[in-house]
């Protein structure tokens, strides 16, 4: 009888747990998101790893924000193993076109209402508050502790990434990696120019944002942000770079604009007696490589020419380091 009422308590015990994990599962899953009630009416596909062993409670958080393609699948799959292995949790938010996320809502964070960039959207529209939302709601269902979590995108998430410590400067972010993206957002207040002297605000400037105080740049100077950068990533004609005008006055290739963009914001913090926080980081031999700037170098290709990664093969300027530096590094 005392076995009886033992196992009759493990699986009420087991049971209380899954329930309090909701949607929350061990191993890959998604699930539909529309817990932000401002943008309730826009779907997220959450898709994420939880390591299958470990007390997930203690276990750190990653947010892994995918290129202009949206598919969160492969950031996930890139940073699962290493998940697995060190024990931390991977979120990769889907934004789909399908569901209402234009290129405005997505790399330009719906700042604006539409991008002709004319009328501001009221801070509580703005996308990054999906990511603080989804974190809470991981908090709620599992009770992890973590009090702030990573976010790293590559590309147009890249840009997500940026352009989140900027706007969002109270929210919790720990380390930030901003991965080749086709623009950068200058804190300037009266736009960037170019050589004919043409001025540019927003996506590549805050000139007519909301957030270009004096308070709000000093945070985002003093962020710990990371300006991550593939040395091969120079293609000029490559059809994800973004060729608008704006854009070119920074630079010809994603490597020039990273490079431009860091040195600019070095001077100015300077000038302006700013501490400065952020961190230039050069990925030798990987150009516009999501998974390459991940782990920092290749093993080599596999018979049809793709690129070869592994856990032990790794560099100390891959992502992966930089947020969870270890002796593995090689």
């Amino acid at each position: 009888m005392k076995k009886l009422l033992l196992s009759l308590v493990l699986i009420i015990a087991i049971s209380v747990a899954a329930v309090a994990q909701g949607v929350w599962q061990r191993g890959s899953h998604d699930f539909e998101f529309t817990g932000y009630e401002p943008l309730a009416h826009k779907p997220i596909t959450v898709r994420y790893y939880i390591p299958t062993t470990g007390d997930i409670q203690s276990m750190r958080v990653l947010f892994v924000i995918a290129g202009a393609q949206r598919t969160s699948t492969t950031p996930l799959e890139s940073w699962r193993y290493f998940a697995e292995r060190d024990g931390f949790i991977v979120i990769a938010p889907e934004y789909t076109q399908a569901n209402g996320w234009r290129q405005n809502e997505y790399q330009l964070g719906g700042v604006f209402t539409d991008n002709t960039f004319t009328e501001l959207n009221p801070r509580e529209k703005w996308t990054y508050n999906t990511i603080e939302a989804i974190f809470d709601f991981l908090k709620e269902q599992t009770n992890n502790r973590s009090e702030q979590y990573d976010i790293n995108g590559h590309s147009a998430g890249g840009q997500f990434v940026h352009r989140m410590v900027l706007a969002m400067p109270k929210a919790r972010i720990r380390l930030a990696v901003a991965a080749n993206p086709s623009s950068w957002t200058y804190p300037f207040v009266d736009g960037i120019k170019n050589e004919e002297g043409t001025v540019f605000g927003w996506p590549y400037s805050v000139k007519g944002t909301s957030l270009g105080d004096e308070e709000n740049i000093k945070r985002y100077l003093s962020a710990p942000l990371f300006i991550h950068l593939g040395n091969a990533d120079t293609s000029t004609t490559a059809a994800d770079l973004d060729k608008a005008p704006g854009a070119m006055a920074t630079g010809v290739n994603r490597f020039e604009r990273g490079n431009a963009f860091f040195e600019a914001m070095s001077r100015f913090a300077k000038e302006q007696n700013i501490p400065f926080n952020w961190q230039r980081v050069e990925v030798d031999g990987i150009g516009h490589s999501g998974r390459g700037m991940i782990y920092g170098k290749s093993k080599g290709v596999n018979e049809t020419g793709e690129l070869i990664f592994c856990l032990d093969h790794i560099t100390a300027t891959g992502a992966y380091n930089l947020i969870y530096g270890n002796s593995q590094t090689k």
